[in-house]
């Protein structure tokens, strides 16, 4: 059976999706039978560790000096020395330009997910700092992948207006249902909200993901709805959730 490698940084909730939407993409393909799956991911000692059913997980310590000189480096490159495959997860970090150096000098073919950094707003976020760095670094490794995975159709748009003309493949992040869901331990902790109608954002608290301008179209909206109640659930990302909830002070 061939061996896929799938690296990613960092696999603790609080990084945001692809700490669950990684795993469960690897093990949908492990399902299949037609790879045997790897994960690699990036923490320091005594962080988050994680673990998934039937797949091989490798934590290594984060160093990114020891990518390209050191220790890390050569584990790095040993692990992709025993796979035919490597996925690459992420844009514009040290673990994503190494990966890509190593497989290439091993012949060994890469797709990337950029899992939603190429996006007008995430270009603009650092912009000059980004354009260098494409210039030296991203552009040229993208377009050696052999294939660019989408989430969505306008993410294949975002690979096309960056000069990317390698084949790109839709596949949506899956959603797998939990057989049981107990509500009870959120009405503990929020139990004003017991019996009322909830609107939820989940997701990382940062301004990428627009939070700002929910709160400001649910302050207009909310008049026509007095019966409802948003509610922002995920982990605080860049000190947003601070501005954020003083724009609620603000609007109500």
């Amino acid at each position: 059976m061939k061996r896929a490698l799938h690296i990613v940084r960092g696999l603790d909730p609080r990084s945001g999706g692809t700490s669950v939407s990684v795993p469960a993409l690897v093990q949908a393909i492990g399902a299949t039978g037609r790879y045997q799956q790897t994960i690699v991911y990036f923490a320091d000692p005594g962080a988050y560790e994680v673990t998934a059913p039937e797949v091989e997980v490798l934590r290594f310590a984060w160093d990114p000096a020891g990518l390209r000189f050191g220790k890390l480096g050569r584990s790095l490159a040993h692990a992709i020395s025993h796979c035919e495959l490597v996925h690459v997860h992420g844009l514009w970090e040290a673990h994503c330009a190494a990966a890509i150096s190593i497989s290439r000098k091993l012949g060994r073919p890469y797709l990337v997910s950029a899992h939603g950094m190429l996006e007008r707003w995430a270009l603009r976020n650092k912009r000059w700092k980004k354009s260098l760095y494409s210039a030296l670094v991203e552009r040229r490794n993208l377009r050696g992948a052999a294939c660019l995975r989408a989430l969505t159709m306008s993410e294949i748009a975002d690979y096309r207006r960056y000069g990317l003309h390698a084949p790109a493949a839709l596949i949506p992040n899956g959603i797998s249902l939990p057989p049981d869901v107990d509500a009870e331990p959120f009405y503990r902790k929020f139990p004003e909200l017991a019996g009322k109608r909830l609107v939820l954002f989940l997701s990382r608290i940062h301004y990428k993901k627009g939070v700002d301008i929910l709160c400001r179209a649910w302050a207009a909206a909310a008049r026509e709805f007095p019966g409802a109640h948003l509610v922002l659930a995920g982990p605080d990302y860049e000190g947003t959730l601070a501005h954020v909830e003083a724009l609620v002070r603000k609007l109500w």
